[in-house]
């Protein structure tokens, strides 16, 4: 009895298995084109997004109505057989190639939204489902990260928060007057400065031009003494970073006397004194070396 139980065991786990790798290849028809088009009923307005395997280009057209016919396609992007093929993997084993002809809910709702995704195959036939008012959210969302990778832009669903762009952590300042500390939010505006995260970059930006543009926005008073509050009680990104550096510098084009003033891992809370007339930078390093810098400054009048 053991020994058969065993046996249907491992026949059950060879069908998952198989099945599982199955799910994760596209093994369907040569697909030579996917266009999806996005439709806003208030004004007749289509946005027309073309992926184009034979040639590997990524197109776009914004159009109403009445020029359909004349708006021409731009080329976005590019990319390569590697990205295609990940591309139309992941969008198999998320169910897109699998849609219904047809969506629909309330007919009496006008002024919503649709959709028509048409995939063309290289034997010449085609596959067209159409939303009016409806969209299969579920798979539309668990595609739209192959559609970024590929076309380097939001197209599909919601992207997961914190896929584009890098996470940050809460910040407040606080000043003593009287010997009595009062906090606040509005001291300055922190910016988001250099960042390399998930596939995309960003670097090589002047962090002194950055805090140039934003000091006019400054609330410091030269009489008091100031701290920032650095705190993670409202991190919602699942990846946690493994460092933060703080640092300080001369407001000065080329950030002279930098000063580390605080490096650790993982925080809950930390405070540290900041000084007047300064710039300062934080850096979130996580793995694989990713990391996000964020800037103020204390530009005082």
């Amino acid at each position: 009895m053991k020994k058969f139980i065993k046996n249907i065991l491992l026949i059950m786990i060879m069908i998952l298995s198989s099945s599982c790798s199955f799910s994760k290849e596209y093994n369907g028809p040569k697909i030579t084109k996917l266009t999806y088009v996005d439709i806003d009923y208030n004004g007749m307005i289509y946005d027309k997004y073309v992926i184009d395997f034979t040639t590997n280009q990524y197109l776009t057209t914004h159009y109403t109505s009445i020029n359909e016919d004349t708006s021409p396609l731009t080329l976005k992007s590019t990319f390569t057989e590697e990205e295609e093929k990940i591309f139309l993997d992941s969008c198999s084993a998320n169910g897109l190639f699998n849609l219904k002809e047809s969506y629909t809910t309330n007919e009496t709702v006008y002024d919503g939204g649709g959709f028509d995704l048409i995939i063309e195959y290289e034997d010449g036939t085609s596959k067209t489902s159409k939303g009016s008012n409806a969209f299969p959210i579920i798979v539309f969302n668990k595609c739209s990260t192959a559609f970024y990778d590929l076309c380097k832009e939001e197209v599909l669903g919601e992207l997961p928060d914190y896929y584009v762009y890098p996470p940050g952590i809460s910040f407040s300042f606080s000043y003593f007057h009287n010997n009595i500390e009062h906090n606040t939010n509005d001291c300055c505006n922190v910016n988001m400065a250099n960042y390399k995260w998930n596939k995309s970059t960003s670097i090589d930006n002047d962090i002194f031009l950055i805090n140039e543009q934003s000091k006019i926005n400054n609330k410091f008073l030269s009489d008091k003494t100031y701290k920032i509050h650095l705190f993670t009680a409202n991190y919602r990104c699942k990846e946690k970073f493994v460092k933060i550096d703080v640092k300080e510098y001369d407001y000065t084009s080329d950030l002279s006397n930098e000063k580390l003033i605080y490096s650790g891992k993982w925080i809950k809370q930390i405070e540290l004194d900041i000084n007047i007339n300064k710039i300062y930078v934080y850096e979130l390093t996580f793995k694989d070396n990713d990391f996000v810098q964020y800037t103020f400054n204390t530009y005082c009048n």
